[in-house]
């Protein structure tokens, strides 16, 4: 298992992002996402991290925001986004991660 992930001790950061969350297609639904997800949130969460920002492009029409104009009605799309060709959003909220927005 291979981490993509470098924590500076120097600063003190309580936000941070994962962008991407890549795992090979060949090891889908083992649980290495997952387990990667609960290992980042226990060292940030040790360097005093609050909030981690999950990103999740869409740049293949996967789902509903897929080749729209987010800057129109941007929360009220996402409130009621669709999953069209198996896009992997999905993920976060199955492991126990919540969308939160202002």
């Amino acid at each position: 298992m291979n981490w993509v992930c470098w924590c500076h001790t120097a600063i003190q950061l309580t936000a941070w992002e994962l962008h991407p969350l890549i795992v090979s297609e060949s090891h889908h639904l083992k649980g290495i996402g997952r387990q990667l997800c609960i290992e980042l949130e226990k060292i940030l969460r040790s360097k005093g991290c609050l909030t981690i920002y999950l990103g999740s492009d869409d740049e293949t029409g996967s789902t509903t925001l897929g080749n729209t104009n987010l800057f129109e009605d941007t929360f009220e799309k996402i409130k009621s986004i669709k999953n069209i060709k198996k896009h992997p959003y999905e993920f976060y909220p199955k492991i126990g991660l919540r969308r939160f927005y202002i």
